[in-house]
This record gives C-alpha cells, structure tokens and sequence, in this order.
C-alpha cells in the first residue's frame, strides 16, 4: 500500500512539468463530457437520476481513457529505460490506472454536483412542463423502475464502475508500446496507431453505442416521447423493456471479462511493449 502511494506521487511529479497542459485537458474534457452528459440526459430522460446515472459512467470512462493516455506519455529517462522489466512497468501502470480512475471519478462527482444545481433551479421540471404539459406520467423525468428493473440498474450500474478498472488496464496492457523517449518535452514517445485506434474504438462504444442503447430502452417506456425508434415496436423488448436492461448486462459483462482476460494475456505473453530505436538518446 505505501508503495504504490509513494509510486503514485512519483508519477504526479512526473506530470509537474505538464502540469498546465494537464489543466487546460482537463477543463476542455469537463466542458466537452458534461454538456454531452447533460444533452443527452436533457434530451432522452429529461434530467430523470436514472437515466443520468445510466449515461453519465458510460462518459466517464470515455473521459478516464483519454486521461489514462495523457498519464502515459507522462514520463522520465528512468521510465523508459525499464519499460522492459515487467515488475517495473507494472508497479507503473498501476500508479497511472489509479490516477486515471481518479480523474474519472472526481469528473462524476463534479457532473454529479451540478445536476443537483440543476434540480434546485428547478429547471428540470420547467423544462417538462414545456415540452409534456398536463399528465405528468408521460414524462420521463417521472421514471421509477419496477423492483426488478432497479436491481438490474444497480448490477449495470456496478459492472460499469469495474469497467473502468478493466478497460483502462486491457488498454494499457494490450495497446500501448514504448517507441522512444523525448528529453526535452518529458514524454514517452508512443507507438500512435496501436495506442490510438483502440481508444477511438472504446470512445465509439462507450461514447456512442452503447448510450444509444440507453436511448432505445427510454422509447420502450415511452414510445410517444421517442418517435426515432418505432421500426422497433411489436418486438418483445417493447412489451418487457427490462430484457434490454439484460441484454446490456450480458453486453457489460462479456466486455469486463475481455477487457481482464486479454489484459492478464497481454500482461504476460507480450514482449513488444518496447521498441529500442537506435537513433534515440535518453541522455
């Protein structure tokens, strides 16, 4: 336990040089995810807790990735010069996972203050009278789960804290390969394609497949408020909406299990997590 404290420090230190570029990230992350967030929870469930708590870790894990790759190219001449020692990269990235899940979590709690601002305004429910006047119970803002629904967004909701652990550890573990190291700018230099087309293609399933699944469940329950999916009425999913709620559990699942098991593969079986370049100087 100390050890990994004092190696998170260490990695904050690392990151002092960046420490500006590092706030400027964060501020454009903040500003990009909460109005996405609340776009779509405006748009989809009217401000409604669940459906935010449902969206928002979906965001938050695409907004812990993108900070997990600027904690990676975070470095030092020490770093790159044991990146082959599979003890020391380890003990490594799992001081940058730790701060990336940090940095996600301290987003949730940030978005998650502020839609309570919102709820005091009383914005929301201004904002339904506009748009669902008189009978309350055709807005989504007033949607509670039945019991069953509740327990299955509770497991969702789980699986999706402990796929921001997995998913950042396959990423690290399988994507990323050290190519050099850059004295001037205190940067890892990185392998681009391999590191960069995983994260664009968990950002597409996190940031835009599976919150579109979120959107598909909400015009189950309410198909009048939602005109965009009626190609799917008569299905069973539209009788019995909590078999979507499974359908994504099953999906949440198998991806965690992916993410751990070809992490723990990765870990063991690579031998390229470094590419000595004979041209570089870590002088």
């Amino acid at each position: 336990m100390i050890s990994s404290i004092k190696r998170i420090r260490f990695i904050i230190k690392q990151s002092a040089y960046w420490k500006k570029r590092f706030l400027v990230l964060r501020i454009g992350l903040y500003l990009a995810c909460i109005i996405l967030a609340f776009a779509l929870s405006m748009a989809t469930g009217i401000f409604n807790v669940y459906y935010y708590f449902l969206d928002i870790l979906k965001i938050v894990i695409f907004f812990s990735m993108v900070m997990a790759t600027a904690y990676f190219i975070v470095g030092d001449k020490e770093m790159y010069v044991n990146w082959h020692d599979r003890s020391y990269r380890n003990k490594v990235l799992q001081g940058k996972l730790v701060l990336a899940v940090l940095e996600g979590m301290l987003f949730l709690i940030v978005s998650t203050a502020i839609l309570g601002i919102f709820y005091l305004s009383g914005f929301p429910y201004e904002y339904e009278q506009k748009h669902f006047p008189g009978d309350a119970s055709t807005s989504p803002l007033r949607f509670s789960p039945s019991s069953l629904e509740g327990l299955l967004f509770a497991f969702i909701i789980v699986l999706q804290v402990v796929a921001l652990f997995t998913s950042i550890y396959w990423y690290y573990n399988r994507c990323w390969k050290v190519t050099g190291f850059n004295k001037y700018k205190k940067i890892i230099k990185i392998d681009l394609i391999r590191g960069l087309v995983p994260l664009i293609i968990n950002m597409l399933i996190w940031g835009l497949f599976l919150v579109l699944l979120d959107q598909v469940y909400f015009n189950f329950i309410y198909p009048e408020a939602y005109p965009n999916f009626h190609f799917l009425d008569g299905s069973i999913f539209s009788t019995q909406p909590y078999l979507y709620l499974l359908v994504q559990l099953g999906l949440l699942v198998a991806f965690n299990l992916f993410y751990i098991i070809d992490g723990i593969i990765a870990n063991k079986r690579r031998t390229n997590f470094i590419e000595i370049d004979p041209l570089t100087t870590v002088d």
